[in-house]
């Protein structure tokens, strides 16, 4: 496992080499990585949620036929642009069915003025919309969550319920998906297989112990293992009175 420094080192190897080599004047390089992470922030631990922290990534976009390298953007933009963005700097059209923009007009003006809102999903029927300065989320279940990243960009004060904000709601929803797309078949398989299966996950701070019970037919609790978690808690995430702060559902 690599240091943090280590990876650094190895980018920037790389980037010498490109720059020392023939291909210097004729290279695009995108640069970005796997989407964030909870340790406890919002009470909540690993990634599987629509909040800002989980699914933020960076994302970095370098153009030597560009002049405004190492500025920054701020405006809200998708995943799914990396396709159009490199298809319109390579002069090629973008199939029709590509979804995304092209962020060649950010690139070469990254204070451009943009309205646009972006959608993440977790899961079928749940939705985020981020826009420059709100996060709506709406979940299949009706519920939804408005944050105001200009006063709170920790989003810890849901605002869907406010008086004033219905309006703020509406314009973001139009941006939600009508449909969900059909699970490929393999997964819809495998989650029906087993979708019955389920496993709590309990970490104890007192004596370091990992315990792991599973749930039966009538959803009773069995305890399956104790696993040590000698020399510190780990990954686990305890509170300051030595009592367990994280318990979790999941299917495996």
């Amino acid at each position: 496992v690599r240091s943090r420094r280590q990876r650094q080192m190895c980018i920037r190897d790389r980037i010498d080499a490109l720059d020392n080599g023939p291909l210097a004047g004729n290279t695009i390089v995108v640069l970005w990585s796997d989407h964030g992470y909870h340790l406890g922030h919002k009470q909540h631990w690993e990634k599987r949620v629509l909040w800002e922290q989980a699914t933020r990534v960076p994302l970095v976009i370098a153009d030597r036929r560009i002049d405004t390298a190492g500025q920054r953007c701020d405006r809200p933009v998708s995943l799914l642009d990396v396709y159009p963005t490199l298809a319109d700097l390579c002069d090629l059209n973008s199939p029709k069915h590509v979804e995304g923009q092209s962020l060649k007009p950010l690139l070469v003006n990254p204070l451009a003025p943009s309205e646009r809102a972006v959608v993440t999903t977790q899961a079928k029927g749940n939705h985020a919309v981020r826009s420059k300065n709100w996060r709506y989320i709406r979940y299949g279940d009706g519920s939804e969550e408005l944050y105001d990243h200009r006063n709170d960009p920790q989003e810890f004060h849901n605002l869907a319920d406010k008086p004033g904000n219905s309006d703020v709601i509406k314009q973001l929803a139009v941006h939600l998906p009508a449909t969900d797309a059909p699970m490929d078949p393999v997964q819809k398989s495998k989650a029906e297989e087993t979708e019955a299966i389920q496993r709590v996950v309990v970490s104890l701070a007192g004596d370091r112990r990992l315990d792991v019970f599973g749930v039966d037919a009538e959803r009773r609790l069995k305890l399956e293992t104790q696993t040590s978690l000698d020399g510190g808690p780990g990954a686990s995430l305890f509170d300051q009175t030595g009592r367990h702060l994280y318990l979790s559902l999941i299917h495996i």
